[in-house]
C-alpha cells in the first residue's frame, strides 16, 4: 500500500486508506488523535489477526446488568451510546399478549407524559432496566444471544396483497386482509438478529438476505498498535454511531450502494470533523 499524505499531529496521527476492490487506489488524509486505517472494499471481507472491536461491547453490557439510561433513542447511535437523546418523561401502557405462543409477555405502547401522545418514529426506548425496539407494530425487548443483539417479535406483515383486495372488495375488504395478515404475523415468534452497524432488524428468512444484499460496501476502521499513545482514541461517524478505540483494535461497517461518503469527527465535542468518500472510483 502507498501513503499519498501522512500528517503529524502532536503526538499521534490518523492515516485513512482507502481500499477498492477492483482498482486498487489508496488516500490518506489526517484527522488527529491516532493513526487508523480506513479500508473501503465493495462486497470483500477483511480479516486481521488482531482482536476486533465490539462496537456494540458497552451496550451488551449494560443489557446484562441493567445499567440502562431511561429515556427515548432517537436512533440506533443513542441506543449504542446508551445515551437516549430523547429524555422527556413518559409512561408505558402495558397490556398481555393473548396469542398462546406469546404468554407471559407484554404488549407496551410509551406516551409521553405532556399530552399523551404515543411514541412515534423513534429507534426504541428504555425503561431504565430494559431496552426495547421498535419493528413492525410493536416494541420489543433487546436481548444478547450468543454474543449478538437480537429480540423476538411477530413475524413479517405480509401487505403484498392488500392493493389487490382493496381494488377486490373496497374499503371492507382491504380492512380484512390487513386484519388477517396482521394476526398471522402475531401468531408466530421469529428471533431477529439486530445488525451491530445499522441497528436494522434482520429476519432469519428472506428479511435477512434482502438486507444483507442492499449493503454491498464495506469499510474497516483500524488502529495501529506502533507507535500509539496508550491512551483510548474516541470518534463518531455520522454524528450517531459512537467509538472508543484503544491501540491494536478494528471495526468493520457495511454500508448501502447508494451511500456516497460518512463523516468522522473527533474531539473534546465531536467539532473537528473530516468527510470520506464511499465512492469506488478516484480519490479522497
Amino acid at each position: 500500500m502507498r501513503k499519498i499524505e501522512e500528517i503529524e499531529i502532536v503526538k499521534m496521527k490518523i492515516v485513512l486508506f482507502h481500499r477498492l476492490a477492483e482498482h486498487m487506489k489508496f488516500s490518506c488524509r489526517h484527522v488527529a488523535g491516532a493513526v487508523l486505517t480506513i479500508l473501503l472494499s465493495l462486497a470483500v471481507t477483511a480479516s486481521f489477526g488482531q482482536e476486533k472491536f465490539d462496537s456494540n461491547a458497552e451496550i451488551k453490557l449494560a443489557l446484562e446488568k441493567g445499567t440502562l439510561k431511561r429515556g427515548v433513542y432517537a436512533n440506533f447511535g443513542d441506543f449504542l451510546s446508551n445515551e437516549p437523546s430523547i429524555v422527556d418523561s413518559f409512561l408505558v401502557n402495558i397490556v398481555p399478549r393473548d396469542k398462546e405462543i406469546w404468554q407471559g409477555t407484554f404488549s407496551l405502547t410509551p406516551r409521553y407524559a405532556a399530552g399523551s401522545k404515543k411514541v412515534k418514529k423513534v429507534w426504541g426506548f428504555s425503561d431504565g432496566e430494559k431496552a426495547y425496539v421498535f419493528n413492525e407494530i410493536e416494541y420489543f425487548e433487546v436481548d444478547v444471544e450468543d454474543d449478538e443483539l437480537i429480540f423476538y417479535g411477530y413475524d413479517k406483515i405480509e401487505d403484498s396483497g392488500a392493493m389487490a383486495a382493496g381494488v377486490l372488495g373496497g374499503v371492507i375488504g382491504g380492512a380484512i386482509y390487513a386484519a388477517a395478515q396482521l394476526s398471522k404475523a402475531k401468531s408466530q415468534k421469529v428471533r431477529y438478529r439486530i445488525d451491530p452497524s445499522t441497528g436494522l432488524a434482520l429476519h432469519p428468512n428472506a428479511e435477512a438476505l434482502a438486507n444483507r444484499a442492499e449493503f454491498t460496501k464495506e469499510l474497516v476502521i483500524y488502529r495501529r498498535s506502533k507507535k500509539e499513545a496508550l491512551e483510548n482514541f474516541v470518534f463518531s461517524l455520522d454524528d450517531s454511531l459512537k467509538y472508543t478505540f484503544s491501540p491494536d483494535s478494528y471495526v468493520l461497517l457495511k454500508y448501502r450502494s447508494s451511500d456516497l461518503e460518512i463523516q468522522i469527527c473527533f474531539g473534546s465535542s465531536f467539532d473537528n470533523c473530516n468527510n470520506v468518500s464511499l465512492e469506488n472510483k478516484g480519490t479522497t
